[in-house]
């Protein structure tokens, strides 16, 4: 077995740096894709967002090392063919291009040591292939059979989940598994899986520098290229962040300066935390817009409560009631609660005095009439123009009732939260009125 673990790191000794022509993005040749129509000697360059992609054919004079990290198929060096001995049937396996293969077997164990990352697509590769059955054909077959790694192929796909978030969505869109690989205790240690199995692994990585990930056969040149991107932009993500970490043990040292710094972040957390709550309250409040019955019903009560500070009593009989209760407990309002498609109405008022009868109290006792008007408007300002008709508004008067439409009940405690209005002068505005209570140009008014 290589022993490449005498240089193992516990993160990769660098991000991939790039070369002259884009300085910072890293230049990664993808080996002989398949699908992808290139002559002998000729590259395609592709300037990607996060990285320079080289697409280059079998055989190509360029060297591995010239590159910050290598993505190629498995099987890429075998040609397979019918063939039979003794009558028995069998597939006879070819190097494709037997110097190449050598050339690159020895850049593979360079490209090690130098920690740059080479990426194995494992497609549905047959585990024996040629009569004898050899593994030195192929270039993955000698890195596997070199470093001892057992692996079989299932004919049906394997099933599998991502366990490591950088890889998730290239697995979900490329990752058809039908090689599987199975690691003894000498070995383990130094595999990380990449799907949710350390035992039976179909993705894998192997001190953080060769990456083995299942791969579908590509339909076309530009579907070839978008897998290998989005394998490696996986595996660059993935060792940006192993960079980035540091050991737990680390911990156990902080300077004044990184407490000062970790307690504001947890006060500014905690602060967070707090104002999405209230964000969340706020938002509820919305309801009071676009809900009717009982539903409305509890989130005006609720505001009444604790905007307002309201003691409220529910009408156990009508839904749509509920009182206004004074220190000692008894009733000084009556409130009605409705939802409506129109506007205020004189049978809306009319219900209020019907609802002082059925809790046997004076006709002159006051009475809030609470709509949320327009159901169906299709915009604020819709909401915002009605207005009762001056019949109505009259008639309010007469009954001592207060009309108060759910939107202007929201910009009064607006006006309260924002210090323009005290939560004792609504109060005492709301308790000591009659008429249509309406907001304007931030101040409360009575007609």
């Amino acid at each position: 077995m290589a022993d490449y673990r005498k240089n193992k790191t516990t993160t990769p000794r660098g991000v991939l740096i790039g070369g002259q022509d884009r300085p910072g993005l890293p230049r990664v040749l993808a080996y002989a894709l398949p699908k992808v129509a290139i002559k002998s000697g000729d590259r395609i360059i592709h300037d990607l967002e996060r990285i320079t992609l080289y697409a280059a054919p079998l055989g190509h004079p360029k060297s591995f090392l010239d590159f910050d990290a290598i993505v190629l198929y498995a099987g890429i060096f075998e040609q397979r063919s019918p063939g039979s001995y003794d009558y028995i049937a069998y597939i006879r396996t070819d190097v494709r291009n037997a110097s190449d293969l050598n050339r690159r077997d020895h850049e593979l164990n360079t490209c090690i040591d130098e920690d740059r990352p080479i990426i194995f697509l494992v497609p549905d590769l047959p585990r024996n292939v040629g009569y004898p059955a050899t593994d030195d054909n192929d270039l993955f077959r000698r890195f596997l059979n070199r470093n001892e790694f057992e692996w079989y192929h299932s004919k049906q796909p394997e099933t599998f989940e991502a366990e490591i978030p950088e890889f998730e969505e290239y697995l979900r869109r490329h990752g058809v598994a039908h090689v599987g690989f199975k690691f003894g205790d000498e070995i383990i240690d130094s595999i990380v899986p990449i799907n949710d199995s350390k035992r039976h692994c179909v993705a894998w990585e192997f001190l953080q520098r060769i990456f083995v990930l299942p791969a579908r056969e590509p339909s076309d040149q530009e579907d070839a290229i978008s897998i290998a991107e989005s394998a490696v932009e996986s595996v660059l993500n993935y060792r940006e962040r192993l960079v980035k970490q540091l050991p737990k043990w680390t911990a156990e040292y902080r300077s004044q300066r990184e407490s000062l710094l970790l307690d504001s972040i947890a006060s500014i957390s905690a602060q967070l935390d707090k104002s999405k709550e209230e964000l969340a309250d706020i938002e509820a409040r919305k309801n009071l817009l676009t809900q009717k019955s009982d539903l409305l019903v509890f989130h005006v009560a609720k505001l009444l409560e604790e905007q307002l500070g309201f003691k409220i009593q529910k009408d156990d009989v009508k839904i749509q009631d509920a009182s206004i209760l004074d220190d000692n407990g008894g009733i000084r309002v009556v409130v009605e609660v409705k939802g409506s498609s129109g506007s205020f109405g004189l049978k809306e008022i009319g219900q209020v005095d019907s609802h002082r009868k059925r809790v046997n109290l004076d006709p002159g006792t006051l009475g809030w009439l609470i709509m949320n008007t327009k159901l169906g408007a299709t915009s604020l300002q819709e909401k915002q123009d009605d207005r009762p008709v001056p019949d109505v508004q009259q008639r309010a008067r007469d009954d001592n009732v207060l009309l108060i439409k759910t939107l202007d009940l929201l910009m009064c405690v607006d006006l309260i939260e924002r210090g323009i209005l005290d939560r004792e002068e609504l109060s005492a505005t709301l308790l000591g009125s009659n008429g249509w209570l309406h907001v304007e140009d931030d101040r409360i008014v009575v007609e």
